[in-house]
């Protein structure tokens, strides 16, 4: 494997980077990243379920190892860096008392190891803090990966693939979050997140012979992701209340962070944000 760094990608400087300041969103990022909401009815959905599908038949049809210990490694992209984006087959999830047979272990070379999306929260989370705008930003991107959006057929299946204008979005981001994000990248991350949602579509949709991408489309990769959206930002805003606010404790807005915890656990560990949320968060990048 390379040992090169993710922090590698782009060595032009970005034509975007050149256009934007950092203290909000720019219109021309805006209009990169303008995005129309997945609509569960529309006909917006099929192109994403023929994807999908793709990638769970793909993924399913890889030889695992013959246990945990001794895991095959199955490498399905290089990240502009150099470094491999792949899963090791079986994942410990093959070994519990009810087991997920179809269970893998997503990985990044040399960043991203026994991450889980809890970890991700974090991460994505920290970055409000510093750029409120583009931590906004970067959450249209996951609702971009989330339907496979940039995504394109490559080496024989279905890659995030992101354009150019998109790439040069992601170096602005990667500008801004350098001392949060592992490296400083943020296309590690989405790379990342890709897998650990093709991962979960992956156990949780394969195992029914019969399953249907339409009637059971938040199931896996959707639920996860668009919780990865939800949770960093109602977080993002409960910290800012709490710096707003810390000088007088009692205008500490608590309800909206138990509100939070109440939706995780009413939901076994995903909440998804309803449409409105997401024009409301996000208009115009998300409308």
């Amino acid at each position: 494997m390379s040992d090169k760094n993710l922090s590698d990608f782009g060595t032009e400087e970005s034509r975007l980077q050149q256009s934007i300041g950092t203290g909000s969103t720019s219109s021309k990022m805006e209009k990169i990243l303008r995005t129309e909401i997945i609509n569960f009815r529309n006909r917006e959905k099929e192109p994403f379920v023929k994807k999908r599908r793709k990638r769970i038949e793909e993924a399913v049809s890889w030889e695992g190892g013959p246990s945990t210990e001794n895991p095959e490694e199955i490498v399905v992209d290089k990240l502009p860096s150099g470094q491999e984006a792949y899963f090791l087959k079986p994942g410990k999830e093959t070994e519990r008392k009810e087991p997920n047979p179809n269970d893998m272990a997503p990985r990044i070379e040399g960043v991203y190891k026994n991450y889980t999306f809890q970890d991700t929260w974090e991460i994505i989370s920290r970055t409000s803090v510093k750029n409120f705008e583009y931590f906004k930003a970067l959450l249209v991107l996951i609702y971009r990966n989330t339907y496979l959006l940039d995504h394109r057929e490559k080496k024989g299946g279905i890659r995030y693939d992101p354009s150019e204008e998109i790439k040069d979005v992601i170096k602005t981001l990667d500008k801004e979050f350098k001392d949060i994000l592992p490296e400083g990248n943020t296309l590690g991350l989405l790379y990342f997140l890709d897998l650990l949602g093709w991962n979960e579509d992956v156990k949780y949709q394969a195992p029914r012979t019969d399953y249907d991408l339409f009637s059971d489309f938040n199931v896996g990769r959707v639920n996860n992701l668009l919780t990865s959206i939800k949770i960093p930002y109602k977080l993002s805003v409960f910290v800012r209340d709490v710096l707003d606010y810390s000088g007088d404790p009692k205008e500490i807005p608590f309800g909206e962070g138990l509100e939070t915890v109440q939706d995780l656990t009413v939901s076994r560990g995903t909440c998804k944000p309803t449409q409105g949320e997401l024009r409301e968060w996000f208009s115009p990048m998300l409308y």
